[in-house]
């Protein structure tokens, strides 16, 4: 029996185990075909084998001589489209829409839109308005005289009719079946008793609202007099404390926070006004204001405008070369130093110096 090992670092390996006993496999089990086919073995992985260096360094050195100038030819290539879509293909497009697109729409409305309009449009709108519109605005107006005849010899007729035949027999029926007798049992069986009860309890119900009247009458009356005293506390408090206090209070801001801010406070605030209005607003307005504006413009359109093209033709043909130089060329050499120059030899140095004993393993 073969059995297959795999390992993710090594290729995989066969183990054969031993071979059973054939004296204890029974009869009918050796007897059978299948039995005594052998199991197949599985395939082997194999790993892709790289190129030698000798190979590829020749390949990317050739591929940095010949690639990255075709890549610099190509980004000259975009910057030449773009500066001749800006320079030459706009104009051109502004000049043809200028010269050619708006003298033909011109001549397509006047020769076109204009006497369909006149010579289709407008008489058709004209037929419609007095086949469709003028009719129905007719049948429109004749409606309240048709409601009006539909109602005075139609409607009024039918609802007298109604009323002689239905309502006033339906209304008879109703008063004296129902109605009437309603009445009564409400009045003599309701009316009748409460009267008699109101007429037991009206003696009692009046000095209950007598009683109720004198402690109303007692409770306003010492609401009143409290509420006087108040006020006579109030006069008092006012007339010889409150009004004093506040006539002093008055006389001492007139004659001081007044006349501190009338003849100090105000006018050094209008004199630092002026001067912060003559001196550093119109030097602000005159000078520093006009110089700041004048170096913004001209670094805008001097050293910005120098900046941004340096950018844009950087950015258009020496960043995607050194990128794809980076990724092309620097990256795999980095690699390959490193997995097979520097990696080794430093295993190597190991090795010597553990064998040495000069280093611990």
């Amino acid at each position: 029996m073969i059995v297959v090992t795999t390992n993710d670092a090594d290729a995989p390996r066969l183990r054969e185990s031993p071979p059973p006993d054939r004296q204890s496999t029974p009869p009918a089990r050796q007897s059978t075909p299948a039995a005594r086919q052998p199991t197949p073995p599985a395939p082997r992985s194999r790993a892709e084998p790289e190129a030698p260096a000798w190979i590829l360094w020749p390949v990317r050195i050739l591929a940095a001589i010949v690639v990255v100038p075709a890549r610099l030819l190509w980004e000259l290539v975009v910057v030449s489209g773009r500066l001749t879509h800006r320079f030459l293909l706009r104009p051109l497009g502004w000049f043809v829409r200028q010269a050619i697109w708006r003298p033909l729409c011109w001549l397509v409305r006047h020769l076109v839109v204009l006497p369909f309009r006149y010579l289709v449009v407008i008489p058709l709108g004209w037929l419609l308005h007095n086949l469709l519109v003028v009719p129905a605005r007719w049948f429109w107006h004749a409606l309240p005289g048709i409601g009006r005849f539909l109602y005075r010899y139609l409607l009024r007729p039918l609802g007298r009719l109604g009323y002689l035949v239905l309502w006033l027999p339906l209304y008879w029926l109703v008063r004296y079946l129902l109605v009437v007798p309603v009445r009564w049992l409400v009045r003599y069986l309701l009316v009748v008793p409460v009267r008699w009860l109101v007429g037991i309890l009206r003696p009692v119900g009046r000095l209950l609202v007598r009683g109720v009247v004198a402690l109303w009458q007692g409770a306003v009356w010492l609401c009143v007099a409290i509420g006087h005293g108040i006020a006579a506390i109030g006069r008092l408090t006012y007339a010889y404390l409150l009004r004093p206090l506040g006539i002093a209070i008055a006389w001492l801001w007139r004659h001081t926070v007044v006349l501190f801010w009338r003849y100090l406070l105000r006018p050094l605030g209008i004199a630092i006004a002026w001067l912060w209005r003559h001196t550093v607003v119109l030097f602000w307005r005159y000078l520093l204001r006009p110089l700041g504006i004048a170096i913004a413009w001209l670094w805008r359109h001097t050293v910005g405008l120098l900046f941004r093209g340096i950018v844009a033709v950087c950015r258009a043909t020496v960043v995607p070369a050194a990128r794809w130089l980076r990724d092309a060329v620097l990256a795999p050499t980095g690699r390959f130093l490193r997995d097979d120059v520097f990696r080794p030899t430093v295993a190597t140095v190991r090795a010597v110096l553990t064998a040495l004993s000069l280093r611990r393993p």
